[in-house]
């Protein structure tokens, strides 16, 4: 009896959205407006597909070269920050075609961090080690956790200053191309 009443009650918390999460879909990959947002390491290709969709009717194609910490950044112009600080995770789906998986950083910037070269400060910014197996991964970052390398402080995630995607170790050995969709911000 009481597990009706429970299951009942989750059930009805759902659907009238007291339950919900609340979510706010950065890039959903719809679009050459959106592929044109992102940068990708030379000899890379940033391309729509309707290849490993998660959301809506395409995602983003990544292939990238052989070469030092390959990779794809969001291109945020200087002197403007994104605001993601009202929520608690970024999240985005991953398709990976290496049977191997792949090893990769998330590097966030915020306005403090040093990242112009010559002068890009490891210790300043904050870097996400993450794996993607074969075939679809859900990749989350806990916004709340973020440190600046170093730990000295937090970062600032209201005011963040870059978002790169970079290959780590074997997987940037070797030309790499996976799917990229649904990048979203979730608060619970």
């Amino acid at each position: 009896m009481y597990k009706k009443i429970i299951i009942f009650l989750v059930i009805f918390l759902f659907q009238s959205g007291l339950l919900a999460v609340e979510k706010k879909v950065i890039y959903d990959f719809e679009n050459d407006k959106e592929i044109s947002d992102w940068d990708v390491s030379k000899g890379g290709k940033l391309e729509l597909s309707t290849e490993n969709v998660t959301s809506g009717k395409k995602s983003m194609k990544v292939s990238l070269p052989v070469g030092e910490y390959p990779g794809i950044s969001l291109r945020i112009p200087k002197g403007k920050t994104l605001d993601w600080s009202k929520y608690d995770y970024l999240k985005f789906d991953l398709f990976v075609l290496d049977e191997e998986g792949i090893s990769f950083e998330i590097r966030i910037d915020d306005d403090k961090s040093i990242s112009e070269e010559p002068n890009d400060v490891w210790a300043t910014w904050c870097s996400i080690s993450k794996v993607g197996k074969p075939n679809k991964n859900e990749i989350e970052v806990d916004l709340t956790l973020l440190t600046v390398n170093d730990k000295s402080r937090n970062l600032n995630t209201g005011k963040i200053t870059k978002f790169v995607i970079f290959m780590l170790g074997p997987s940037s050995k070797k030309e790499q191309t996976f799917f990229i969709d649904n990048i979203r911000l979730e608060k619970d």
